[in-house]
């Protein structure tokens, strides 16, 4: 991406009004400036992540006064005295919650355990948080194997929480990874861009602009997010839009939908991405390969959740394979192959549990089935990979 789309950016938001310091930056500013940020602040920041879910956040920021009271300024004592129902409902009253709420706040005291478990080894949060590059510290927090992981925190919700304990950093969000991909800026050959490479365009373009990652993650979210600029949103407005010379989109000016067309848009996401394939080559060799590795991944499940019984064991192998069971194969071994966290597939899951079941019986996003695969992923890779295992047959 030229860095001449970060400047034309950062005119045109200003001229806009739309642009200005955020409180991101002034909270490096502070940090930089010598700010000690106490258990009270890594909670705020927390909350105030977790509210970013899926949320349009200039509905939010009016209410943040509320949220802190709710919280008690977040006098952690006080939080741990009251139920998480206590403050999902109290941010539902405020028209703030999202669709994680519920489960975000049952795990709250989870999550305050884990920031009094680093302040015993790493003497305070902030000496955590600055203890390796900020990208570690995300992978730490949001890895389900990490000792200091925290719930309902995947990667971009961990980059935020760290930008608001003055971290600096880039979120790799739907905004970034949209923008960057195949059909806009070009920097990945997808449509989204991975999260490596957002974080690698960001570092490359900080170091040649001068900016902050952060504030080149805010100008670029700015330009895409609702209730803000709105130009580079998922239907983009490109007749708006001040930087088209250096994006790929091309433009359809004659829309018409066939009836097959109209047939396959009624599918769910997940079904039009992935076909079911029961009778081709590759669910074959994975049938025999899931048979042939059962017997090792029930003794590895053992070993990742001790103490519970062989049918429990059992069943989570089962759910390991649930991509495979609904007809995603090249979804499962893309998985299989990366050695990432991967929030597209852990969508992937979300839709096929609200397809089987609804949207009001999917309490945790799927995240149950994910934490599972995800460790089928490391027993396979123990293994020499999914490559190499199905080389096999």
């Amino acid at each position: 991406m030229d860095k001449e789309v970060i400047e034309t950016l950062k005119i045109y938001l200003e001229q806009c009004g739309i642009y200005s310091a955020n409180t991101d930056e002034n909270e490096i500013d502070r940090r930089c400036n010598g700010k000690k940020y106490g258990l009270n602040d890594h909670v705020r920041a927390m909350v105030y992540s977790m509210l970013s879910n899926q949320k349009v956040w200039s509905t939010v920021v009016p209410k943040l006064p509320q949220i802190d009271l709710l919280f008690f300024n977040y006098d952690v004592d006080k939080i741990k005295e009251k139920p998480g129902k206590y403050f999902s409902d109290g941010i539902f009253s405020l028209s703030c919650g999202n669709r994680s709420t519920a489960a975000q706040m049952k795990v709250l005291h989870d999550n305050i355990a884990v920031f009094e478990k680093i302040i015993k080894e790493y003497d305070s949060l902030d000496g955590f948080v600055t203890s390796a590059p900020a990208y570690k510290i995300v992978d730490l927090i949001s890895s389900y194997n990490s000792p200091y992981k925290l719930k309902q925190l995947g990667i971009p919700l961990a980059w935020e929480y760290l930008r608001n304990v003055g971290i600096d950093g880039a979120k790799p969000d739907t905004h970034l990874k949209r923008f960057m991909g195949v059909g806009r800026m070009g920097v990945s050959r997808s449509n989204e861009a991975t999260e490596k490479e957002v974080y690698d365009e960001v570092e490359r373009l900080a170091s040649e602009t001068g900016y902050r990652k952060l504030v080149i993650d805010y100008l670029i979210w700015l330009y895409c997010a609702d209730g803000y600029g709105e130009i580079c949103t998922a239907s983009p407005h490109c007749d708006r839009c001040v930087i088209k010379q250096y994006c790929n989109r091309l433009i359809e000016t004659s829309p018409k939908v066939t009836p097959t067309i109209q047939k396959e848009s009624a599918l769910p996401l997940w079904r039009k991405a992935t076909p079911q394939k029961k009778n081709g080559t590759a669910y074959n060799k994975l049938k025999m390969l899931k048979k042939d590795i059962r017997a090792g991944l029930i003794a590895y499940m053992a070993t990742k959740d001790p103490g519970k019984s062989e049918s429990t064991y059992k069943m989570y192998v089962s759910d390991s394979n649930y991509l495979i069971n609904n007809g995603a194969e090249d979804e499962y071994i893309r998985f299989m192959r990366s050695d990432n966290d991967m929030p597209e597939i852990k969508e992937l899951i979300k839709n096929i549990l609200i397809e089987h079941r609804g949207s009001e019986k999917v309490t945790d996003g799927g995240l149950y089935y994910y934490e599972k695969l995800s460790w089928q992923r490391e027993y396979v890779k123990s293994l020499g990979g999914i490559d190499s295992l199905l080389r096999g047959y």
